[in-house]
């Protein structure tokens, strides 16, 4: 019996983490369900953000989901922050994951974490990291600007440069020893930010951290899951087909991809 994996997203960006599950888990069934009707979740308040996680949550629950993956780092953190209701199926949230990696790190005294406005309004991040270790410091600072430049396709030109060097800049200036990349949008941008808030900093990727903890749990939880060699399917739903999901869509995953639309 082939095992179903739910991923959820505000939009597009979690496409990042299905094209890693893509890879490592070829034989898993995965549905994908991106919140386009409502993106973006980052200017949204937590409560909005909240109830939308919760319909999403049951929505691909309804479709078999065995594992949900809350791929997005503010609908993760509006969520525990709203108590995070028990949907009868496991989860692998990212701020879990990416709280869970930064444990492992060593050397990990002086933490920055970058993300949306309402993910760092919520204060899920440095709220939990530094509840398991009392002694880091955590440094917080929003970029509202990162996710529509990227969706824009607008990373080669100067201004993506001085974007991401003026929102680093108060990091590199704490001299921050570890980097939290608080949206999967980011990894599109990983060497631009490794190089402007330089490479001594330990830089935390949340689509590989969400993707090796999905992994994680597979192997110890799904024996059932399919075999490697054994292809699983792939269905990609949006709650809104507005244009440019096509273009965005596959600058994400790297492929053209077929969306369904579906209302929540």
């Amino acid at each position: 019996m082939t095992a179903i994996i739910g991923i959820l997203d505000s939009g597009l960006g979690g496409l990042t983490v299905a094209r890693k599950l893509d890879t490592l888990l070829p034989g898993v069934d995965i549905i994908y369900l991106g919140d386009t009707a409502r993106f973006p979740y980052g200017s949204r308040s937590t409560g909005m953000i909240a109830d939308r996680v919760e319909q999403g949550v049951g929505f691909l629950k309804d479709r078999g989901a065995e594992l949900i993956v809350l791929a997005c780092v503010t609908g993760s953190a509006a969520w525990l922050g709203h108590g995070g209701r028990e949907p009868k199926v496991p989860v692998v949230d990212a701020v879990t994951s990416l709280v869970d990696r930064v444990r492992t790190l060593p050397r990990c005294r002086k933490i920055g974490v970058i993300g949306t406005p309402a993910a760092v309004q919520t204060g899920a991040l440095g709220r939990l990291i530094t509840q398991q270790d009392p002694e880091t410091r955590v440094y917080e600072y929003a970029a509202p600007l990162l996710v529509p430049l990227i969706e824009e396709g607008r990373l080669d030109r100067p201004e993506a440069r001085l974007i991401v060097k003026k929102y680093l800049h108060p990091l590199k200036v704490r001299q921050i020893d570890t980097l939290v990349m608080g949206c999967n949008h980011y990894v599109m941008v990983k060497q631009l930010m490794h190089r402007k808030i330089g490479k001594r900093t330990m830089l935390v990727d949340c689509v590989s951290t969400v993707a090796d903890s999905v992994c994680g749990y597979v192997d110890a939880h799904m024996p059932h899951a399919a075999s490697p060699g054994a292809g699983g399917s792939r269905v990609y739903h949006l709650t809104d087909l507005t244009d440019g999901v096509g273009s965005i869509g596959k600058k994400m995953f790297g492929r053209n991809l077929t969306f369904r639309r579906c209302r929540l």
